[in-house]
């Protein structure tokens, strides 16, 4: 089950899926918050998540990449993971760290361009999926 975290204009979406990839483990610490995968400040965007098409306007036959990009809640960013297209859905995955990895509590910027081929035409709505291990 995927779980909306925001959505920016009817096409643009990040979601967190528990289940594909793993599940997310909330651990409180009153003493002290350490940067581990899973801690109460569980990695997550900052801000909106960007959704373009490369090219903006292809044709059918035209390869596409799909490029993401934004701003992330610490220094160990999403690293691709997969995608499939069910439809006129386009799900890319994203994981996250293994557990119990130290990552530094920095906003930190990432992107990735992800070539997904042709489509047929049509509107596409394009989630964006991030799994910690």
């Amino acid at each position: 089950m995927a779980l909306p975290l925001f959505s920016v204009g009817g096409n643009r979406m990040w979601r967190k899926r528990c289940g594909k990839c793993g599940q997310t483990v909330a651990v409180f610490m009153a003493a002290f918050l350490l940067a581990y995968n899973g801690s109460l400040m569980a990695s997550q965007p900052v801000g909106p998540v960007n959704i373009e098409f490369i090219p903006a306007n292809p044709t059918s036959t035209t390869p596409i990449t799909v490029h993401v990009w934004g701003d992330w809640s610490d220094a160990y960013v999403p690293q691709f993971a997969g995608f499939e297209i069910l439809g006129h859905e386009i799900y890319l995955y994203f994981q996250g760290p293994n557990p119990g990895t130290i990552c530094a509590q920095v906003i930190t910027p990432w992107d990735a361009s992800v070539p997904i081929g042709s489509l047929d035409p049509g509107n596409y709505l394009v989630s964006v999926l991030y799994c910690e291990p």
